[in-house]
């Protein structure tokens, strides 16, 4: 049966939709692999979803701010050594855990806000797929945002608003949103929790 891994970025707000999403692939008979840092293992989101949902945790400090490139990092080791290990012919080898995968994933699903991920599938030829667990406002913004340039604001204060082209006027940006906002696809700087549940 084939096997789709499913990464989110470990916070309630992400753990959540992802869960939701592991529980409707394993709906459709896939083998799903979510993996899910030590850190939430008391709360119901560690609880398999569905029979063919397994859950592997990792380990993650206990911290009120997320370091990025310390989550990217724990992440790219772990699946590395996934990838290494499934291309092995000699992958029954015991000192594997036996809750990782024991073959080839078909995919992996990895959030969006920890999309550096996505470099550590490409290196191993694994095919991925960024899951973004926002709304549609959300997603327009960050396009929007990427889509902007420094001239955009030149002839305005930081304060104000300046309507994003074919977004409603409602959703006008200040230069001060846009270096606060969270830049997708593995944009730099530390995300706060309670920031992250915004997006």
């Amino acid at each position: 049966m084939d096997e789709i891994l499913v990464v989110p970025f470990p916070h309630a707000g992400h753990i959540f939709p992802a869960t939701q999403l592991s529980a409707h692939l394993a709906r459709r008979n896939y083998n799903v692999t979510l993996i899910l840092p030590s850190s939430s293992s008391s709360s119901s989101a560690s609880s398999p979803p569905h029979p063919l949902v397994r859950i592997v945790d990792f380990s993650l400090p206990h911290t009120n701010r997320i370091q990025p490139q310390l989550l990217e990092d724990t992440l790219h080791a772990l699946l590395a050594g996934i990838f290494q290990h499934v291309g092995l012919e000699h992958h029954q080898d015991a000192s594997f855990p036996s809750s990782l995968p024991r073959k080839p994933p078909l995919c992996v699903i990895v959030d969006d806000m920890i999309s550096g991920l996505i470099d550590t599938c490409v290196q191993h030829q694994v095919p991925v797929v960024s899951f973004f667990t926002s709304g549609a406002s959300a997603a327009a913004l960050d396009h929007a945002t990427l889509e902007l340039s420094p001239e955009d604001f030149a002839s305005a204060p930081l304060s104000t608003a300046v309507t994003i082209p074919d977004l409603p006027t409602e959703m006008a940006l200040t230069a001060s949103d846009v270096s606060s906002r969270h830049q997708p696809f593995g944009g730099p700087g530390s995300v706060e929790i309670g920031e992250a549940e915004q997006h």
